[in-house]
């Protein structure tokens, strides 16, 4: 109970972990009653319903959510390839992760935009994670949309998202990114897509 730990990933300690988990046969089960770390909270539960095929089911709730808290440390990436190639060594390749999962977000701030009522669905399929539908009001105005990340590092796109803004207050998004003074007033509406 109240557990924690400090780890290098993540720039605070997690704390106040309490939790239980269950094993029989080939299947584990968690159920998270809450984890913290910084500013931010979490409960729910994961389900393993396949260790050794590595299925996985979850369900997440957060009261509260400071992207920062959960921004990886920044050190300089540690060099596993060839040293006179640069390229990555041969290794066994890993079963994927795969199964489905949800995620609510009552509140949160992410880099000075607030953002709440976060609605996502999880499908982590073997070739790509899906995050359809995404939804959450962010700066005044409502954002829904889908997610892909491609899990072949060789695919011309390793990330796609599209997602559709209705009545976001400019002003709101325009101090969210650190402006002292007023630039731009009114309601933005449109479509983003973004590939990477």
């Amino acid at each position: 109970k109240d557990a924690g730990f400090k780890t290098t990933f993540l720039p605070k300690p997690v704390e106040r972990i309490n939790a239980s988990a269950g094993f029989e046969g080939n299947r584990a089960s968690a159920t998270i009653t809450n984890v913290s770390t910084g500013r931010t909270s979490f409960n729910g539960m994961v389900d393993i319903t396949d260790i050794s095929g590595r299925v996985v089911n979850f369900s997440l709730y957060s009261p509260f959510l400071h992207a920062e808290d959960l921004s990886p440390v920044k050190d300089p990436p540690e060099k596993t390839g060839d040293a006179q190639t640069g390229q990555a060594l041969p290794s066994d390749k890993a079963i994927a992760v795969t199964g489905t999962g949800a995620i609510e977000i009552k509140d949160g701030s992410a880099w000075g935009h607030g953002f709440s009522g976060l609605h996502a669905a999880v499908n982590m399929g073997s070739d790509a994670v899906r995050i359809a539908p995404l939804n959450l009001t962010l700066d005044k105005g409502a954002v829904s949309g889908n997610v892909s990340i491609q899990r072949n590092p060789l695919d011309p796109s390793l990330l796609i998202a599209d997602f559709k803004l209705s009545e976001l207050d400019i002003e709101s998004m325009i101090a969210g990114a650190g402006a002292k003074k007023e630039i731009l007033s009114g309601r933005l509406r449109g479509s983003l897509s973004l590939t990477a």
